[in-house]
């Protein structure tokens, strides 16, 4: 039995019920790229500026602040400087750090701070954002980092609104 694939017209007409037409590369108008501010992410970002600037795109780069799960007031009761709004803060001040310098190369950038666990966050904000294409960077964990944290990148393209460009940690 041989396999034939659809003809890039095929592909073009999409006439057939219920087969749905791959989006219009013209209609990238919004990119969104989540960063942890670690260096895997900064891949994604030199990616995203790149494609933003082929397609003329608004490119928001967006951060999601989770706070830890045991935080020192859980353990010795509330403290007069809290940790983790110091962490919260020095991210969203590392955040508009990298958009100032993203923007002397693609001035159309813009950024988005969000509190929550990420991915439904990244998610949530594709939408609210009315995002097209989201670029995630992965990073690369062993076995039983994987197993106990899940895969991000799999529940947000499992969920998102719109395509998802993955790009693979180096090695």
């Amino acid at each position: 039995m041989e396999c034939k694939l659809p003809s890039a017209e095929d592909v073009q007409r999409s006439q057939f019920e219920g087969e749905k037409s791959l989006p219009d590369i013209g209609t990238i108008r919004h990119i969104m790229v989540p960063t942890d501010l670690t260096k895997e992410s900064e891949e994604a970002i030199k990616f995203g500026v790149h494609l933003a600037g082929v397609y003329k795109a608004h490119l928001t780069l967006l951060h999601v602040y989770q706070e830890p799960y045991y935080t020192i007031e859980y353990v010795l009761g509330p403290q007069p400087c809290e940790p983790a709004q110091n962490e919260r803060t020095c991210c969203r001040n590392a955040l508009e750090w990298i958009v100032e310098n993203v923007k002397k190369e693609y001035a159309d950038c813009g950024f988005e701070f969000r509190e929550g666990v990420p991915c439904e966050e990244i998610v949530r904000a594709a939408k609210d954002l009315n995002v097209d294409l989201v670029i995630l960077s992965t990073h690369i964990y062993n076995w039983l980092t994987r197993l106990a944290l899940g895969c991000d990148a799999e529940r947000i393209i499992h969920n998102a609104p719109c395509p998802i460009l993955v790009l693979k940690a180096n090695v």
